[in-house]
C-alpha cells in the first residue's frame, strides 16, 4: 500500500470515529435532556373525533413530570399502553424527535354501526367487531341494530358468533354508498335471523343470515335502483331475498303474479346482471 492511500485509509477512518463519537455524545444529550413540549396527532378520523387530545395529554402528565424528568427515564411503551386503554384508541405510537418534542400519533376507531340489546343497553361497534362505548359525546349516524340478545363484557360462543355476522354485513352496508343511503336499521330476531328497514318507505327486507352477502345485497340494490324507481316505493310493503335468484315482493293492494325482473326492467345499462333473477308478488289482502 502507497503513502497516499495509506494516508487517505487514516482521513476516512478518522472521519468514522469523529462520527461515532458525536453520535454518542448526542444520544447522551438527548437522554439527558426533558421533553420540550406535546404534539398529539390523530389518524383514521373518518367523520367524527372520538379521541380527545387533552384527555391523552392528562395519561402523559400523570404518568410523568415531564419539567424534572429526562428523556431517558421515561418508558415510551408504558405510555402507550395506558393511552391504548381507550376503548377508542386502536393503536399509540410515541418518539421523541430531534428537537426533544414528545410526539404522539394515535389511530382511532371509527363506528359502523350502534347495537341494542335485549337487556337495554347500546354501544357502538367497528370495522374489527370491537364493542365501543357510547358517551354523551360519541354521536355517530351510523346503522341501528336492534335485538342482540346480550351486553355482557364476555360474550357466549353462540352471542361472539352472532356478533361475528353482525359485524360482516354491517361493514358490508359501510362500504357501499347505495346501501348505506336505503338501509336505516338491522333487527336480530329471536331465532338469529336478520331484518333490515329502509330509509324510504319503510319496507321490510327479510335477509336471513350472513351467507351469500354479496348476492342478497346485489338483489336488494336491484329491486331498489330498477324496480322501486320505476313503481314508486309505496306499492312494496317488503321484499325477501334470502331465496337464490330470486326476489319475493310484497304488495298492498295488487294481484299476485310471477314476473321476470327483465320484464320490469326496460334499462339494458344496468351495474346488475339480473338475466336468471325473477321477483315474485304476493298480494297483501286489506
Amino acid at each position: 500500500m502507497t503513502l497516499k492511500h495509506k494516508i487517505i485509509q487514516a482521513i476516512w477512518v478518522a472521519i468514522l470515529l469523529a462520527v461515532v463519537v458525536l453520535f454518542f455524545v448526542a444520544m447522551q444529550k438527548k437522554q439527558t435532556s426533558f421533553c420540550t413540549s406535546i404534539e398529539i396527532e390523530i389518524t383514521n378520523q373518518q367523520q367524527q373525533s372520538f379521541v380527545n387530545k387533552k384527555s391523552i395529554e392528562e395519561i402523559i402528565r400523570a404518568a410523568y413530570n415531564l419539567q424534572s424528568t429526562s428523556i431517558k427515564k421515561i418508558d415510551i411503551q408504558a405510555i402507550e399502553k395506558a393511552i391504548e386503554k381507550n376503548e377508542w384508541v386502536q393503536n399509540a405510537d410515541l418518539f421523541f424527535d430531534v428537537q426533544h418534542k414528545l410526539k404522539v400519533l394515535l389511530q382511532q376507531r371509527n363506528p359502523i354501526a350502534r347495537l341494542f340489546s335485549l337487556d337495554g343497553a347500546t354501544f357502538f361497534l367497528d370495522s374489527a367487531g370491537k364493542r365501543l362505548p357510547v358517551t354523551n359525546t360519541t354521536l355517530a349516524r351510523v346503522l341501528v341494530i336492534t335485538g342482540f340478545p346480550s351486553s355482557n363484557l364476555i360474550l357466549s360462543s353462540t352471542d361472539s358468533a352472532l356478533l361475528m355476522q353482525v359485524k360482516k354485513i354491517s361493514n358490508a352496508i359501510a362500504k357501499d354508498s347505495i346501501l348505506q343511503s336505503q338501509i336505516a336499521q338491522l333487527n336480530i330476531s329471536i331465532t338469529g335471523s336478520f331484518e333490515l328497514s329502509t330509509a324510504m318507505g319503510n319496507q321490510k327486507i327479510f335477509f336471513g343470515d350472513d351467507s351469500d352477502i354479496d348476492e342478497k345485497f346485489n338483489k336488494v340494490k336491484t329491486f331498489y335502483t330498477k324496480i322501486f324507481t320505476q313503481f314508486g316505493v309505496e306499492k312494496y310493503s317488503g321484499i325477501d331475498v334470502r331465496f337464490k335468484n330470486q326476489i319475493v315482493a310484497t304488495q298492498s293492494n295488487y294481484v299476485a303474479q310471477n314476473l321476470s325482473l327483465d320484464s320490469l326492467n326496460s334499462n339494458k345499462d344496468s351495474l346488475v346482471n339480473t338475466s336468471n333473477l325473477q321477483v315474485d308478488t304476493i298480494q297483501r289482502q286489506r
